[in-house]
């Protein structure tokens, strides 16, 4: 999932070469059964990612609000990978870190709350 804050897109996209370089006979994703389609697969999710660091990248460069981002998202219809609703919840995620580059900064760790009004 892209929206957990420690996700780092580009080793993701790493991660999915070094997959593929190990030429498994079954992939078994997060959502599904398992596939003997592995290159399909992993092509399917890095042309995924790929399009959503464009498009994130692009709305960066333009300073979008992050409104303005989920509604363009349904306007750009990304490629069937995710529910509409999952997919503005992970490039959202991503968008509140990456620079006009398009490189991702790493998460900040969360400040505490607050310890709980008596």
């Amino acid at each position: 999932m892209t929206s957990d804050p420690a996700c780092d897109p580009s080793g993701w996209l790493t991660m999915l070469d070094r997959i593929e370089a190990r030429h498994p006979s079954m992939i078994v994703g997060t959502r599904g059964d398992g596939s003997p389609k592995v290159s399909v697969e992993l092509n399917v999710t890095r042309a995924y990612l790929k399009r959503i660091l464009d498009l994130l990248t692009d709305f960066r460069k333009k300073d979008y609000p992050e409104a303005r981002v989920a509604s363009a998202l349904s306007l750009e219809k990304i490629p069937d990978y995710c529910p509409p609703q999952l997919d503005n919840i992970n490039a959202l995620a991503i968008y509140r870190r990456i620079k006009p580059d398009g490189s991702v900064a790493p998460a900040t760790a969360k400040a505490a709350s607050p310890a709980p009004a008596k």
